[in-house]
């Protein structure tokens, strides 16, 4: 499971909104649902915060990161096709 499904799983199993979600994370709600509809995806610190908050529920390790974006997150691009 990818980390925008695990961080919804971990929301919803917590009974938070996004915006409760959002305070423990220190980060915005739109900035939030973007994370958890995979429309972005946070910089490495962030995402350890993240796996800290939700207790390991979110690891690091599910996020395809991206710390080359200097705006503190990164857009999320699809992955690149495979050349035959």
């Amino acid at each position: 499971m990818q980390a925008p499904a695990l961080l919804r799983v971990w929301r919803e199993g917590a009974g938070l909104t996004q915006q409760a979600a959002a305070g423990i994370l220190n980060i915005s709600q739109p900035t939030y649902s973007d994370y958890e509809n995979g429309k972005k995806v946070p910089r490495t610190q962030k995402a350890i915060e993240v796996e800290r908050a939700t207790g390991g529920q979110v690891p690091v390790s599910a996020w395809a990161l991206e710390d080359d974006d200097p705006a503190g997150d990164a857009t999320a691009q699809p992955a690149p096709e495979a050349t035959p």
